[in-house]
């Protein structure tokens, strides 16, 4: 309940829960590695400027100037503040051209905006079309609470809150269970080939492949096609050439985009934090809240650390792609 912009990041009790979190996790693993005789800030950097490029071959001239344990937090934000720009910039050289040109990137002075940091990879994101009826309406269907779908004999009790956690959950729902104003929502995801009713009049999902994507876009609002199997890709190829699903490429996907945006400025949201600006142009709070620089230091560790883990994914996956390697973690930084 309540009253919020229509340009507003939507900043939820899970949301802040699960800020809280990260930025603790930070913290601590920040202090552990102090405790080990190293630092986070030491591990960043080797990764982005030696690990990227023997594992993945990234540019063997990419740059990352860390602060150093002695400066104050006010004056490792100013530092690590134009780092991340500098990070996004170079990487986005480094698609563009092959290479990192410093020359080049000293005559950019205007901050990157996240939607335009490209990605190696043509397709790498699958988005649900919201401007087309089957696409939304299927989706509906399946993972909405608000369908009643869910809610039939003698399965009522169980409080299945979609349709999709009863069809996951229990394999003797008959058709002929449902009312009559249920059964049209039914017969339409049969003519669209989503169920259909075998023969002892059991419901039955038709394609599991199409249903899974649509689960993973109605949870994540995003997915990342490379990371699919061979069947599951292909599947998306069908619904992309069907107009339900698009795919697109950037570095980060869009919710992705969204939360940056949401911490980094105030482009996009009414409400963002605008923290790229407050410190590149001396507005942001007073000197003397150390507090206040400490947790804003640790956020910007937080979306380097992102940032970073996205761009060995997408190196990941173009090495990949050219079938250098094989989908294996245990190769990877994370």
């Amino acid at each position: 309940m309540g009253v919020r912009s229509q340009n507003e990041y939507f900043v939820g009790i899970l949301f802040q829960y699960l800020q809280m979190t990260s930025q603790g996790q930070i913290s601590t693993y920040s202090n552990v590695l102090k405790t080990l005789g190293s630092s986070l800030e030491e591990i960043l950097q080797f990764v982005y400027t030696s690990f990227f490029t023997e594992r993945y071959g990234f540019a063997n001239n990419a740059i990352l100037t860390m602060p150093t344990a002695s400066a104050s937090p006010l004056e490792k934000v100013r530092l690590l503040a134009p780092e991340l720009e500098s990070v996004l910039k170079q990487y986005k050289l480094f698609v563009e051209d092959n290479q990192i040109d410093f020359e080049l990137l000293q005559m950019s002075s205007s901050s990157s905006s996240m939607e335009d940091i490209p990605s190696l990879n043509e397709n790498k994101y699958v988005y649900l079309n919201i401007n087309n009826q089957e696409a939304i309406g299927c989706s509906n269907l399946f993972f909405s609470d608000q369908t009643s779908l869910a809610y039939v004999e003698p399965f009522r009790e169980k409080h299945y809150r979609t349709f999709f956690n009863l069809i996951k959950n229990e394999t003797e729902i008959y058709f002929d269970n449902y009312e009559e104003h249920q059964a049209i929502y039914l017969k339409y995801l049969i003519e669209k080939e989503y169920l259909f009713i075998d023969e002892l009049n059991r419901i039955q999902v038709a394609n599991h492949n199409r249903v899974f994507i649509l689960k993973d876009l109605h949870d994540n609002e995003a997915a990342s096609f490379h990371h699919y199997t061979t069947e599951i890709q292909e599947e998306v190829i069908k619904m992309s050439e069907e107009g339900l699903i698009y795919l697109d490429s950037s570095l980060l996907s869009k919710p992705e985009q969204d939360f940056f945006n949401f911490y980094l400025n105030k482009s996009k949201f009414t409400n963002g934090q605008d923290l790229r600006n407050s410190y590149l142009h001396g507005t942001q709070a007073n000197s003397s809240e150390t507090s206040f620089h400490e947790e804003s230091y640790l956020l910007y560790l937080k979306l380097l650390t992102l940032v970073l883990l996205k761009i060995e994914d997408d190196l990941l996956i173009n090495q990949i792609k050219k079938g250098t390697n094989r989908v294996d973690g245990s190769t990877s930084c994370n």
